[in-house]
């Protein structure tokens, strides 16, 4: 079952990726087609591996700070552990390959 992805802003950016289990955020913008075709993905993988990873998601355009210490476009997917990033993936992609790039991420990050 999907998973509602948290939505960050600023202010608790900091602290949901600061955790013992890794976090895999998508920067996003409302009207990027892109964003949308990977935000369900996100969702059903956040789902799909609860406990390994916690799932959120935050806008570039309301969290420009925030956003350009880490990325540069949208869509793009980081997982970060214990705060710091550890991979990328930028555009929309199929939901195997997303999940391919997640599962080596987190074992990575552990």
């Amino acid at each position: 079952m999907p998973q509602t992805l948290t939505t960050l802003d600023g202010e608790g950016f900091d602290s949901f990726i600061d955790e013992d289990v890794p976090s895999l955020v998508l920067f996003t913008l409302p009207d990027c087609p892109g964003c949308r075709i990977l935000e369900p993905i996100v969702e059903g993988l956040a789902g799909a591996h609860r406990g390994s990873v916690r799932a959120a998601k935050l806008d570039i355009a309301e969290n420009i700070d925030v956003a350009r210490r880490y990325v540069m476009s949208a869509p793009s997917l980081v997982v970060f552990a214990a705060g710091e990033a550890e991979a990328f993936l930028v555009g929309a992609r199929p939901a195997p390959e997303v999940e391919r790039w997640l599962l080596d991420a987190i074992g990575a990050a552990r």
